[in-house]
């Protein structure tokens, strides 16, 4: 079995990879993403949303805020992250880690947040997930009551992933396949 590290490095380079040369590959699977995210969303009664904006061959969920819900954006400050109201019109800038944040963000109590879709590099059948090492997401959905759902594309499914303490186990995988 691969360590976490060697994981991360060979599927994140796949992704990236993948979509660099095939963009309407990528935005055909990503619609897919989001449309099973829609449907999942939906399935839960989910209110308050709270989903990332993509980064480095992400899967793009943003397709999900056209429902008629209230969305949030994580922004980092540090290794911790804090909700910001988004919509489509939002103007944004570029945060921690390169990743597109509000420009003035209006934050809110993670404590509303009842449904967190979470970036993935991989993701298991027993619904564990590996980011990309920080550990920004783990302390984050730390004793959250929500629904916690990882997002990505099929080729992100493996069989096990090394696991540890702080590692949170996700409630949903979500892929183009559909959601589990």
């Amino acid at each position: 079995m691969l360590t976490k590290a060697e994981l991360r490095a060979k599927l994140v380079r796949e992704r990236e990879n993948r979509f660099t040369i095939d963009v309407k590959s990528y935005s055909l699977s990503s619609k897919k993403v989001a449309e099973n995210a829609i449907r999942l969303i939906k399935d839960t009664g989910a209110e308050n949303i709270m989903l990332y904006l993509p980064l480095r061959g992400e899967a793009d969920v943003t397709g999900v805020t056209y429902l008629p819900l209230k969305f949030y954006v994580p922004v980092t400050e540090g290794a911790v992250i804090r909700p910001a109201a988004y919509r489509p019109d939002t103007a944004l800038t570029k945060g921690a880690f390169g990743v597109s944040v509000p420009a003035e963000p209006e934050y809110a109590d993670k404590g509303i947040i009842d449904f967190v879709l979470v970036p993935a590099v991989a993701f298991d059948v027993e619904k564990n997930r590996l980011g990309f090492g920080k550990g920004c997401y783990d302390r984050f959905l730390a004793g959250m009551d929500c629904i916690k759902a990882a997002a990505g594309f099929d080729f992100q499914l493996v069989d096990s992933l090394e696991t540890g303490p702080h590692d949170i186990k996700m409630d949903y995988i979500i892929t183009e396949s559909g959601y589990f």
